[in-house]
């Protein structure tokens, strides 16, 4: 391939600087809204994009039809016509994690248990998107039932390199152009370590801001419903279309009205302090794009302090000690009997974590779940004094899958995982791009994480960040190299 083997057979539209696949979710939204592109106009383009580099990404499940595609986008066309446009995903093509249930459509988990599976209906999260004008193209891949065997997906970067985890498949079609936004779901770092596999942007609201109703549950303690697109403004648009309840749903508007000059000018930023396990041992690499990250965030105006994190409450060890009985009891509980009714029917990754869940004892679960609520308000207190805590997302950029740093769930190497916290306190976080490594080329990152309901102060951040760089809009090459970006 070229470096964009769609740019040549898709120009861009009359009026628009870039062919259509690489429009982002806002720049799509406000070309609909003008009529400078049509919802046919850019699905066609999408789809021409994903005939093309599809097999390179394997990024989906299940697509749909060409022709069902092509009549949602001719609907959402005719809407156009007479007036009626329904918010910024009008016409928007989207990926659906399949985990996410689809009415009348496969939703198998990348699980031979649920092989065949056509629910009756849809999850919240896919009816709003529904209502809302999207055009869904399919659903994405995801690990065994989200927690086992790696999805078959590649780091469109580096085909030799790990997409991240369970939402791989949608973090990966937002990289290579295949759509703009897609749905994830997020147990301990599943939207946000993907995200800075690949180098887009992943968010997970605050927990239960979007409905996970419908979505098939791994640990319903710590599971979050959440989305993957380039920036932090397209995150925003999606969720507030996704939000449900009583919060309000003008996260967009809150990032479009800040100011140019100084737009984070009157927020505190926490940085981890160099022993802080948020810091960990981040390679030079990351190191380096942090920092400088940093510096951008100050000359956008805002306040730098260094803190120092809750431990967990001793005798636990780590956080891994505080999330691991929560997580695979949840996960063993409903499925014990049928993994020994068909044990054949899970691979040996999801087999042994139900089977290592199943032996927790139920004191041993009500105990750490206790504790949980302990540490999670007094880790919490962070926020008393700042207003985002960022640090850095990983110690190296997406890993070889021979490296041994490709399992993030239940355990990672060295210094532990800087996602999961976030999915213990129910607190929102977004993974964004913040470089690229000199010598491999792969995307580097960090998260911005808020207090719970806060969604807006993590999401300022990461706007403000993205105001001042383009890293969340490079796309890879894929030729199999990121040296050439």
């Amino acid at each position: 391939m070229t470096d964009d083997p769609a740019t040549t057979a898709i120009p861009p539209a009359p009026g628009i600087a870039k062919p259509p696949h690489h429009l982002t979710v806002a720049e799509a939204a406000a070309a609909i809204a003008r009529r400078a592109l049509s919802p046919v106009e850019l699905a066609e383009a999408i789809l021409d994009r994903i005939a093309r580099v599809e097999p390179a990404v394997a990024a989906f499940a299940h697509r749909y039809p060409v022709h069902e595609v092509l009549a949602r986008a001719h609907a959402a066309e005719a809407l156009l016509r007479d007036g009626r446009r329904t918010g910024p995903l009008h016409g928007i093509p989207v990926g659906i994690k399949d985990n996410y249930l689809t009415e009348g459509k496969p939703t198998e988990n990348n699980s031979r248990v649920h092989a065949g599976y056509i629910p009756d209906h849809d999850a919240t999260a896919v009816r709003a998107l529904k209502n809302a004008g999207a055009v869904i193209l399919g659903k994405t891949h995801t690990a065994e039932l989200a927690l086992g065997d790696l999805p078959p997906t590649r780091n469109p970067w580096d085909p030799y390199r790990v997409p991240g985890y369970s939402s791989a498949g949608s973090a990966a079609g937002v990289a290579a152009g295949e759509f703009p936004l897609g749905l994830g779901s997020d147990t301990g770092g599943s939207i946000r370590w993907p995200a800075a596999c690949v180098g887009v942007s992943g968010f997970k609201p605050t927990r239960g801001r979007i409905d996970t109703f419908g979505v098939m549950p791994l640990s319903p303690s710590l599971d979050h419903a959440g989305v993957l697109a380039a920036g932090a403004l397209d995150a925003a648009l999606a969720v507030d279309v996704l939000t449900t309840g009583p919060r309000r749903r003008d996260l967009a508007d809150r990032l479009e009205q800040l100011p140019a000059h100084h737009p984070l000018r009157g927020l505190t930023v926490g940085v981890p302090a160099a022993t802080d396990y948020f810091r960990g041992v981040p390679d030079d690499d990351q190191l380096t794009a942090f920092d400088a990250a940093l510096d951008i965030l100050r000359r956008q105006g805002a306040t730098l302090r260094t803190v120092v994190t809750r431990p967990v409450p001793a005798p636990l060890a780590d956080i891994d000690d505080l999330s691991h009985p929560i997580l695979l009891t949840e996960l063993a509980a409903p499925r014990i009997d049928e993994l020994a009714r068909r044990p054949l029917d899970f691979g040996p990754v999801i087999r042994a974590r139900i089977a290592v869940g199943a032996a927790i004892p139920a004191d041993d679960y009500a105990a750490t779940r206790h504790a949980r609520r302990i540490w999670s308000r007094r880790f919490l207190e962070l926020f008393d004094d700042i207003d985002v805590f960022v640090h850095p997302e990983d110690e190296i950029a997406a890993p070889t899958a021979d490296s041994g740093h490709t399992d993030p769930p239940p355990k990672r190497p060295s210094s532990g995982n800087k996602w999961r916290p976030w999915n213990l306190a129910g607190a929102p976080s977004i993974s964004i791009p913040t470089g690229f490594a000199p010598a491999s080329g792969m995307p580097l990152s960090m998260q911005c994480a808020a207090a719970p309901d806060n969604d807006a102060a993590a999401l300022v951040i990461a706007h403000a960040f993205q105001l001042a760089t383009d890293f969340h809009t490079r796309r890879p090459p894929l030729e199999g190299s990121a040296r050439s970006r």
